[in-house]
């Protein structure tokens, strides 16, 4: 595993990236019983995702397909990634956010976004 997925992986991390998908299911009152789950055994969970992630054996579950109406009528699909793939996402990001090394790396239409994009072509001014 590379040096920037050691950094984004670690269980603190997981974790913290934890946070925010819980946060975004709890929004509307009601979590649901993946999210209840997890809740309850976050820490083993972590745990067990860490370890996947350094030896190499996560792998990402299937997208959950969905529709939504659009404002002008017509369905727009959705694919929603489970839980655990969004844990491992908002890790990952967050450590590219943090990354110097990674922000010089990443294509012009990434940087957009990316506060450590500052100054490099197509950066954040």
């Amino acid at each position: 595993m590379g040096e920037l997925l050691e950094r984004a992986f670690t269980e603190q991390r997981l974790l913290d990236a934890w946070r925010e998908p819980r946060e975004a299911a709890l929004a509307d009152g009601e979590g649901g019983l993946r999210v209840d789950r997890c809740e309850a055994a976050a820490a083993r969970h972590v745990s067990e995702l860490a370890k996947a992630l350094r030896d190499g054996t996560f792998r990402p579950y299937p997208v959950v397909r969905a529709e939504v109406a659009e404002h002008g009528g017509g369905m727009r699909g959705l694919a929603v990634p489970s839980l655990v793939d969004r844990i491992v996402e908002r890790a990952l990001l967050a450590e590219l956010d943090r990354s110097p090394v990674a922000a010089g790396e990443l294509r012009v239409p990434a940087r957009a976004r990316r506060p450590r994009c500052r100054g490099l072509p197509g950066g954040v001014p």
